[in-house]
C-alpha cells in the first residue's frame, strides 16, 4: 500500500480508525501508519489491538521465534489491560512498578519479568488459562534473550574461545579494575592494536604493576590509559574484539556478548572510560602536583 492511497482513503472521509485499520490490511507498518496520521507508535498498534486486527510479527533477521513470542506477549498484555478499563499508570501502579515499564512492555521494547507478568495478570484478573499463557511466554522469551545474547564460557571445557579471540582480533579494547590483563603482557601479532584502560586500584594492589604497565606502555601498538580513583567506573572488566564480541567478568567466571547492541553498548561505555583515563604520565603528574601541595 502507498502513502498516496492511504492519503486519498483518509481524505475521503474514513476517520483516523478507520484509516489505521484499513491501511494495515491493505500491508502498511505500524510505523508508516504512525508517521502518516501523525500519531504515536503506540497509539496505532492500541487502536488496532482494540479492534481486533491481528498483528504481524515484527521482522527481525534470525530469530523469528523470539520475535514472534515477544510480540505476542506484548500483545496479549495490552488486551488484557484495554477491557478492565484502567490506564497504564493504574494498572501499573496496581502492579507494582511504574508507567514508562508498563508501556515498554506493552510495545515490545521491554523483555519483561514472569513476576512482573504475573502481577498484570492478577491486576487484570486474567483466566487461568490465559493467565498460564502469559507467564509461559514471559519466561519463554527471557530464556530465548538469555540464550542468543549471553553463551557462558566454562574455561575448563572451552579454553580456546578466548585465545581464538585474542589471536584473530585486530583491535582489543580492554578494561580492567583489579588486575594487569594477560593481553598487555603477551607478544602482539604484527596486525594488532591495544587498547587498555586500567583503574587506578590495580596500581595500588598488584605488586608487579608498575614494572608490567610501563613495558606494555613502551610497545608501539598499546594505547595505556589509568582511570582515576575519582573517576566513575564500570561494575565489571571487560574485553572487546574488534566489533565481533564482548568479554565480561562476571561473579561465576566470564560470558561473551555477541548481540550487536550490546557489542555497541559496551565500545559506547568503553570510549568514556578512556576519555576520562589519563596518560600514566599525566597521572604521575598530577600525584606530583598533590605532594607538592601538601
Amino acid at each position: 500500500m502507498t502513502a498516496d492511497s492511504t492519503t486519498a482513503s483518509t481524505r475521503s472521509g474514513g476517520d483516523f480508525v478507520g484509516t489505521v485499520v484499513d491501511g494495515y490490511r491493505a500491508g502498511a507498518t505500524i510505523r508508516e501508519l504512525a508517521d502518516l496520521t501523525g500519531r504515536g507508535y503506540g497509539t496505532v498498534r492500541s487502536t488496532l489491538i482494540r479492534e481486533g486486527v491481528e498483528l504481524r510479527p515484527r521482522a527481525e533477521h534470525g530469530q523469528p521465534d523470539f520475535r514472534g513470542n515477544h510480540e505476542q506477549l506484548a500483545t496479549l498484555l495490552l488486551k488484557a489491560r484495554l477491557p478492565t478499563g484502567l490506564t497504564g499508570q493504574q494498572a501499573a501502579r496496581q502492579a507494582g512498578f511504574s508507567q514508562a515499564k508498563l508501556s515498554k512492555m506493552e510495545t515490545g521494547s521491554l523483555i519483561p519479568k514472569p513476576a512482573d507478568v504475573a502481577a498484570l495478570a492478577d491486576v487484570y484478573e486474567t483466566t487461568a488459562d490465559e493467565r498460564t499463557l502469559m507467564i509461559t511466554l514471559a519466561r519463554r522469551v527471557a530464556e530465548e534473550a538469555r540464550r542468543r545474547r549471553i553463551t557462558h564460557i566454562d574455561a575448563a571445557r572451552n579454553p580456546a574461545r578466548p585465545s581464538c579471540l585474542s589471536r584473530t582480533a585486530s583491535a582489543i579494547r580492554v578494561v580492567a579494575l583489579s588486575h594487569v590483563p594477560d593481553v598487555l603482557l603477551d607478544d602482539l601479532p604484527t596486525h594488532q592494536v591495544i587498547t587498555a584502560v586500567l583503574a587506578e586500584t590495580v596500581l595500588h594492589c598488584v605488586p608487579t604493576a608498575t614494572t608490567d604497565l610501563r613495558e606494555a606502555n613502551s610497545r608501539n601498538a598499546v594505547d595505556l590509559r589509568i582511570l582515576p580513583l575519582t573517576a566513575p567506573g564500570p561494575d565489571c572488566g571487560f574485553t572487546i574484539y574488534d566489533t565481533d564480541a564482548v568479554v565480561i567478568g562476571t561473579a561465576g567466571g566470564t560470558a561473551t556478548l555477541t548481540d550487536p547492541a550490546h557489542i555497541s553498548h559496551y565500545l559506547d561505555l568503553f570510549t568514556r572510560l578512556h576519555d576520562a583515563a589519563l596518560a600514566p604520565h599525566e597521572l604521575d603528574d598530577r600525584s606530583r602536583h598533590a605532594d607538592h601541595r601538601e
